[in-house]
């Protein structure tokens, strides 16, 4: 409007705009923007403000001016005082207009608000609305101008419409506080129905703790929030903020881990994203966070604060409060006890936003419940993590006491096996030896009883005595040998080693068992080596291996047979090595099963007994113990032939310690 028109049209032209601006504009902050700077014009004022009262809420602010860049000439805190600066607070419900013609007539700290904005004269004016005040309007001029009696009275009449339009733009936020209030209840309350079925579906912790913070995050509008959980490495008392505290820090010594960390894409509001996990877990000792250590304090109240860098001590550790000044701590506690007041601090539920932010009742109300649930999931976890705990340690006793008891059971059974399998050669070796005792018996009684005849000739009675001899020396080698063997299975017989030349023993012994063996027509071959052999060893007890051996072999062999006697030596070193005595023969048997026991006391081939076969099961016996006790080694094998009747059985002996002829020499 031109300076030209006479006031009184220009608000009459106002008083249309105001009107048609509150019925078109959706935007009640910007409508009442447009409202100042119209009214500013129709006035010729250098600035102007429409101003809310406190008791009228409107959730983006209070203050609507023109020109519009004013508004970041004042400070939060300075145009929160402005409806209580003069001459605002003076104003009253349908009082006329108060002017101040010159700045010097206001106080201090209210001249010192004006001076700000450049203003030198001031008018203002009350708005209402059916007699309840409702707002105000101020101008202002960058020069001390006496306002006119006419501008009095025009921006009384601006001052009707412009409480209709304050009415509406109140009105207008109002409803649309009510629809964002009404949409944050059903997203709390699909909060809680999300939280309860996670709940009830789930004993595991992580996905609760994840549906309970993105959830949180989504409904509250905050751009991070995490799960802290308290580990306790000393013992505590009961109730809160009884524990037993680290030195100096008025906290317990406990270790804080980030369980669960969402960040909240600023998309995920209108559908384009969605909360994310923006950093791995942290962890940290209570004492280290400035911000821990005072929610554990407030404990279980949560703590609140619209901007945390004012006040933050540098040390918050996991709260990137630079980044989010923004932050509320909810405690995590424990229900009470019956033994307790109060619970025990299970971690944090932390809240951060980007910007300074009140936080209202609604939202630490439902970040209180969203705590108690997740505290009893807490617990719920640890105690079922205790009973899994309990189970497999039970389990594992359990296992460890079936694998004792199989072990015993084993051992039972071997022992069972190992007592049966003596009771069998007890019973074998009594047969044998009442067969090898009883024969020789029964011939000596009829020795005996032929030598009292009185009419005996002189050759029996030499026949009978050579026989009574000769069962008398079987009796008492079966003693000696039981004798021997009982003696070198407890004790360690002292041998007297010497060099033993081996081709004449080796003669000797086949000259001896061919006589012996002639009956049956068995010979021994001696194969040899052409050089001599000496061997140091015991030679008593190399005589008696090999004369058991011999003596097995003849035993065992088919009538018409040959017993074959190898001697080699293996050299093994510079000036040592061994010999190996190899004897075979072709005769009976051995069964596969009776193989590895052949060198068991009292154990027999299957059928010898029945087929007449003189021996008590102790000759191979006392083999072993004499070639174990000369540190050699004996084994034993039988095969069938295929050319001939009969097995091919061979024994070989292995007696360390031989000598070069040379080094004799």
């Amino acid at each position: 409007m031109s300076s030209a028109t006479p006031l009184e049209d220009r608000v009459a032209c106002l008083g249309l705009e105001i009107a048609r601006l509150a019925r078109r504009s959706g935007d009640g902050d910007r409508m009442l923007t447009r409202v100042a700077a119209a009214i500013a014009t129709a006035f010729e004022a250098d600035g102007c403000v429409v101003v809310l009262p406190p008791h009228i809420h409107v959730p983006t602010g209070e203050s609507y001016w023109f020109p519009e860049d004013l508004a970041n000439v004042l400070d939060p805190s300075q145009q929160l005082r402005l409806w209580a600066s003069s001459p605002l607070d003076r104003l009253t419900a349908d009082a006329p207009p108060l002017a101040v013609d010159r700045l010097q007539s206001l106080d201090g700290r209210d001249r010192e608000i004006w001076k700000r904005l450049g203003a030198r004269s001031l008018l203002s004016v009350a708005t209402s609305c059916q007699g309840e005040l409702n707002g105000a309007i101020a101008l202002w001029r960058t020069c001390p101008v006496p306002w006119s009696e006419a501008a009095n009275t025009a921006l009384m009449e601006v001052s009707e419409f412009v409480s209709l339009a304050v009415d509406r733009c109140v009105r207008s936020q109002t409803a649309e506080r009510l629809r964002e209030q009404n949409r944050i209840a059903c997203q709390k309350t699909r909060l809680v129905d999300r939280l309860t079925q996670a709940i009830r579906i789930s004993t595991d912790l992580p996905p609760l703790l994840e549906a309970a913070i993105s959830t949180l995050t989504h409904t509250l509008e905050v751009r991070q929030a995490m799960a802290v959980l308290l580990t306790y490495t000393e013992p505590q008392l009961h109730g809160l903020n009884r524990h037993l505290t680290s030195r100096g820090s008025g906290v317990p010594r406990a270790k804080a881990s980030v369980a669960c960390h969402w960040l909240a894409d600023w998309g995920e509001w209108n559908g384009s994203g969605s909360p994310k996990l923006s950093s791995p877990p942290q962890s940290f000792w209570l004492s280290e966070c400035a911000w821990c250590r005072e929610a554990f304090n407030h404990a279980p109240r949560p703590l609140a604060l619209r901007d945390g860098r004012a006040s933050s001590d540098g040390r918050t550790v996991a709260f990137d409060v630079k980044r989010f000044p923004a932050i509320a701590i909810v405690p995590l506690v424990s229900p009470q006890s019956s033994n307790s007041q109060s619970g025990t601090v299970l971690g944090f539920l932390v809240l951060q936003h980007d910007r300074p932010r009140a936080w209202n009742d609604d939202d630490l109300e439902l970040a209180q419940f969203v705590g108690t649930q997740l505290s009893n999931a807490i617990l719920n976890s640890q105690t079922l993590q205790q009973v899994r705990n309990l189970v497999s340690d039970r389990t594992s006793q359990l296992q460890r006491s079936l694998d004792v008891q199989a072990k015993l059971y084993e051992q039972t059974r071997r022992q069972i096996e190992q007592l049966r399998r003596l009771n069998r050669q007890k019973d074998e070796f009594l047969s044998t030896v009442h067969h090898e005792l009883r024969t020789p018996l029964t011939k000596m009684i009829l020795a005996v009883q032929m030598l009292r005849s009185e009419q005996l000739p002189p050759a029996r009675q030499a026949q009978y005595l050579e026989l009574l001899e000769q069962q008398c020396h079987q009796e008492k080698q079966l003693v000696q040998d039981l004798l021997k063997l009982q003696e070198l299975e407890t004790e360690t017989p002292n041998f007297q080693l010497q060099h033993i030349y081996l081709q004449p023993l080796l003669q000797e012994l086949a000259k001896d068992f061919e006589t012996r063996w002639a009956s049956k027509n068995v010979t021994l071959s001696l194969e040899l080596p052409a050089s001599g052999l000496y061997l140091q060893s015991d030679t008593d007890a190399l005589r008696r291996v090999l004369d058991e051996l011999l003596t097995n072999a003849g035993k065992y062999a088919l009538c018409d047979t040959q017993v074959v006697c190898r001697v080699s030596h293996e050299a093994s070193g510079r000036n040592s090595g061994e010999i190996r005595f190899s004897l075979s023969n072709v005769g009976l048997a051995i069964a596969p099963e009776d193989l590895p026991h052949v060198f068991e006391k009292f154990r027999r081939g299957r059928g010898v007994t029945e087929q007449a076969i003189a021996g008590t099961g102790l000759g191979l016996a006392l083999v072993d113990n004499l070639v174990k006790l000369l540190q050699g080694t004996i084994e034993i094998s039988s095969t069938s032939l295929d050319d001939r009747d009969g097995n091919l059985t061979c024994v070989t002996v292995a007696l360390p310690q031989a000598i070069d002829l040379s080094e004799v020499c």
